[in-house]
């Protein structure tokens, strides 16, 4: 299954970068389980730009493709927004209309934290339900008032649109990616194996 994970100036590391990495640990952990041919996720990180893109924190990354050169996938990640998430908004618009065409294509769409912001700013949210970092929540529901915000939610599954909550609410989404992708058997093992708590609490609970 290829993915792409969307990686933008300015904007956290830990979420794109750390989706990379357990998705090959989870595509090894199936393969273990189910045979070298098995359906495996194949992840790759794009960015806007060629060359070095410099995230939050001043931590570089050299990334090979851009989104020019993806015409076609299976499934997009979209990172978690800095602090200035209206001001990330703007710099980025670029990387709305290539969402639309990969949706457009019939990739499926996964924001993670406060990149639900982007993935609403597309339009495909509209009417739609979503979740995303509850410390944003408000802003999110002042300026997408036609998407229907679950507050308490770790992960909401719209079919062919994915938004997710706070911070390290990304490694639920991915366990719950490896669940619908790869398997239930795969999904807890690798929650086993990465220590990762696949029955986080609502959101409202660290609030």
């Amino acid at each position: 299954m290829d993915v792409s994970i969307l990686i933008l100036e300015g904007t956290l590391a830990l979420p794109s970068v750390g989706a990379l990495e357990l998705m090959l640990k989870t595509s090894a952990l199936h393969q273990q389980l189910h045979g070298e041919d098995a359906k495996v996720f194949r992840p790759q990180l794009v960015a806007l730009h060629p060359g070095q893109v410099a995230t939050m924190g001043g931590l570089e990354l050299s990334i090979k493709r851009t989104i020019d050169e993806v015409e076609r996938t299976e499934l997009v990640l979209i990172p978690a927004l800095a602090d200035d998430i209206e001001g990330d908004l703007e710099r980025h618009r670029r990387a709305l209309p290539w969402l639309r065409t990969m949706y457009e294509g019939g990739a499926d769409l996964a924001s993670m934290c406060t990149g639900a912001f982007l993935l609403a700013e597309t339009g495909l949210l509209q009417g739609h339900r979503a979740t995303t970092h509850w410390i944003a929540q408000e802003l999110f529901t002042q300026r997408f008032p036609g998407v229907e915000l679950l507050p308490q939610r770790i992960v909401v599954d719209e079919g062919r649109l994915l938004t997710s909550g706070g911070a390290t609410s990304f490694l639920n989404l991915l366990m719950y990616l490896a669940e619908k992708h790869l398997g239930v058997e795969t999904a807890r093992l690798a929650g086993r194996m990465f220590l990762i708590d696949r029955d986080k609490p609502a959101q409202q609970s660290f609030a």
